[in-house]
């Protein structure tokens, strides 16, 4: 049976992903602030995330779509490599202000929502339709500080600490107490010295989630060091390629006491200017039959000019009769098998009985 590599949807806590556009200056914006005229605006975020087998590399393609008006962020959506919604959100806005937030796991299903509570000007509470609860505190710099969220049913808190410098998150501590089990993770960053363009975006989502992030800051993630409630460590390294001061794509990859990665994202932005890879990418695919057939790996997103390496049991038993592997469709009989990903291809290991 093939192995399928599904999109990790978009979730309450996986919210932590987003980010928002920053101003140049260093005294940033409340997070409630819409960015200044002219600032561009993110219109696609476009990601291929890899993932290895030990033997064989594959990507999962996805990409999210910002939506906006006057400034304000107003929609955002999940689509998987099919082009498929599998994600949104949704922003009511009441005199300029942000006032409700809606989940939705698919068009027309709602998963949540978040009413806003304000102090003034600033966020300082959210309540959710689910039971759930969220506290703000900020600096003087009008930066957050603090987040405390209460698990709906009332089962424990989790609570972010954020310092920052410059406009930027330096270090996150996150204290996570459900179930009267405690876990904490903290987080340091260093940085570039160019926009953010998810910074608008959390600066908004940010209430919706259970946690906060580096993505809140003016500038880009040039490293971060994880350390878990188990003392392991993880690091991720960033680059980006840049139009201007903003980046057009950006290459992630991090190394972990237990794994290590990498992926790609590419920014499109509402002035049309940026970097698009749904273009590039080249879906290969692996057919092996129903079940009781045999297993294939590499099958996965790949961008142009990416190796791909796929590869098919040698041999399996299906009703009695034990089969070893031939070749493959198109005639060729290396398994595993090596390639350069060019166009779409979907491939069918052919196997035999075995002595034949």
């Amino acid at each position: 049976m093939t192995n399928t590599h599904k999109l990790l949807t978009l979730a309450l806590g996986a919210m932590i992903l987003f980010a928002a556009c920053g101003k140049e200056d260093d005294k940033p914006s409340s997070p409630t602030d819409p960015a200044p005229d002219g600032e561009k605006k993110l219109e696609f975020w476009e990601q291929l995330n890899y993932e290895t087998d030990g033997t064989a590399t594959w990507g999962a393609f996805f990409y999210y779509k910002f939506s906006w008006d006057n400034g304000l962020l107003k929609k955002m959506e999940l689509f998987n490599d099919d082009g498929q919604s599998e994600y949104s959100c949704e922003i009511i806005y009441e005199n300029g202000k942000a006032k409700e937030i809606r989940e939705y796991k698919a068009p027309g299903e709602l998963r949540c929502a978040y009413t806003l509570l304000y102090t003034g000007d600033r966020v300082t509470g959210v309540v959710g339709s689910n039971g759930s609860e969220g506290t703000y505190s900020y600096n003087a710099a009008g930066e957050l500080v603090k987040k405390t969220f209460t698990y709906n049913g009332g089962n424990g808190t989790y609570t972010t600490y954020l310092t920052w410098e410059n406009g930027n998150v330096v270090e996150i501590r996150e204290v996570d107490n459900y179930n009267s089990r405690t876990s904490t993770y903290s987080y340091t960053y260093t940085y570039d010295n160019k926009i953010n363009p998810l910074r608008s975006v959390m600066s908004t989502l940010v209430y919706a989630s259970r946690s906060a992030s580096e993505w809140l800051s003016k500038n880009n993630v040039i490293s971060e060091t994880r350390i878990d409630n188990a003392g392991e460590q993880s690091v991720r390294h960033s680059t980006y390629t840049y139009g201007g001061d903003y980046p057009t794509s950006m290459t992630q990859e991090w190394t972990s006491d237990r794994r290590s990665g990498k992926d790609r994202s590419y920014f499109r932005y509402t002035d049309g200017s940026g970097m698009s890879i749904s273009s590039q990418v080249c879906r290969i695919r692996i057919e092996t039959g129903s079940e009781g057939r045999p297993y294939a790996d590499g099958d996965g997103e790949y961008l142009k000019g990416d190796t791909v390496i796929i590869s098919a049991d040698p041999e399996y038993d299906n009703g009695g009769t034990h089969y070893t592997f031939s070749r493959w469709n198109d005639g060729n009989t290396d398994n595993p098998r090596t390639f350069v990903a060019t166009t779409d291809m979907t491939f069918q290991p052919v196997y035999v009985p075995a002595g034949e």
